[in-house]
């Protein structure tokens, strides 16, 4: 029996968000990378990166697909929340900071 496309549809952003966008290595001591490579995207892209208490410790555009943050020892170690906003979905992530 043939088959029919009767209708193709999009999956939506939030449905495959955590296998595009890599964050390596986690943990790390406030250097580390975020890899949007698989991101096919010319909506406008920027990170948000908060400690717990929800404070930005760290905002950026990102241009390219591969974006190394070098934190330093500016932040103290723990848990931070990063938000990656692409057009007008958001995608967290966590990662921890051990110095």
């Amino acid at each position: 029996m043939p088959y029919e496309i009767i209708e193709t549809c999009r999956l939506p952003f939030d449905f495959i968000q955590g296998d595009i966008i890599s964050i390596y290595p986690n943990p790390n001591s406030g250097e580390f990378t975020i890899d949007l490579s698989e991101i096919n995207s010319e909506e406008n892209t920027s990170i948000h990166i908060k400690n717990i208490l929800g404070e930005e410790v760290y905002s950026a555009q990102l241009n390219s697909s591969q974006h190394i943050i070098n934190l330093g020892r500016s932040v103290a170690d723990g848990v931070y929340l990063i938000e990656i906003r692409i057009g007008e979905n958001i995608i967290t992530k966590q990662i921890t900071i051990q110095h």
